[in-house]
């Protein structure tokens, strides 16, 4: 059990909520829409590279930029996170510092990871895939 420990780490999780229409200057909707997001909350997990087999068949060569979380349901879970959530590993989301809640943001958020499929789960484990969404080389 010591060893799951030591490959803890710290992951922030920002849920991904409904489309509001935007609106210009005059308070009139453009026809386009912003996704809001929720409170960004932090979580000890246990994250891990993309690197069975069976995971690089399925994934090809975009499984050097993802990472999968493995945890019990205990930790986190199906309601915690979800399809195109927003995450952040080994960095420390501005928004957090700053106590401020992203419902809208003005300008892209800096996370480096995204929920890139629907949570896998099982009666005692939730397994989500992520994607990096920058550069990471």
């Amino acid at each position: 059990m010591r060893s799951r420990v030591r490959y803890r780490e710290d992951v922030y999780i920002c849920k991904r909520g409904a489309s509001v229409p935007y609106l210009d200057d005059n308070g009139y909707p453009t026809g386009e829409s912003i996704v809001t997001y929720g409170e960004i909350v932090k979580y000890s997990l246990l994250v891990a590279l993309v690197d069975s087999d069976a995971e690089i068949t399925l994934y090809g060569a975009e499984a050097k930029d993802m990472r999968k979380i493995s945890e019990s349901i205990e930790v986190i879970d199906d309601t915690d996170i979800g399809y195109l959530d927003l995450v952040w590993i080994s960095k420390v989301p501005a928004a957090y510092v700053e106590g401020i809640t992203p419902t809208v943001p003005p300008t892209p958020l800096d996370n480096n990871y995204i929920v890139s499929e629907k949570p896998r789960i099982t009666p005692r484990q939730i397994t989500i895939i992520l994607k990096s969404v920058i550069d990471n080389a």
